[in-house]
């Protein structure tokens, strides 16, 4: 997951944004939940990683009026995918959002 969120962003801004999915979260500017915007990157608890974050993905659609948003990411069993923040597995794992410097 954070091999393609570090893909998108060095290949179409040419920005580094950090190679793992907790380097991302630690070293990109908190935004909150209500401010999202398109781009920024949202991450999530996996299996493996506990209460730590273990998963992100980029924002592709927010609306505010629900405070949902629609993201892209990369799954390890389906591969490149949208998913969307109401989907049980991700709306429970939601740990915060950080938006590129």
């Amino acid at each position: 997951c954070s091999g393609c969120t570090s893909y998108v962003y060095k290949h179409q801004n040419n920005v580094w944004i950090g190679a793992s999915s907790r380097e991302q979260y630690a070293i990109n500017q908190p935004v909150k939940r209500s401010d999202l915007q398109t781009g920024d990157l949202v991450f999530f608890t996996s299996p493996r990683s506990g209460r730590q974050v273990g998963h992100v993905g980029i924002v592709v659609d927010v609306d505010p009026i629900t405070d949902t948003f629609t993201f892209i990411h990369a799954s390890t069993k389906e591969g490149v995918k949208i998913s969307k923040s109401t989907d049980g597995y991700y709306q429970r794992r939601y740990v915060g959002a950080r938006r590129v410097k």
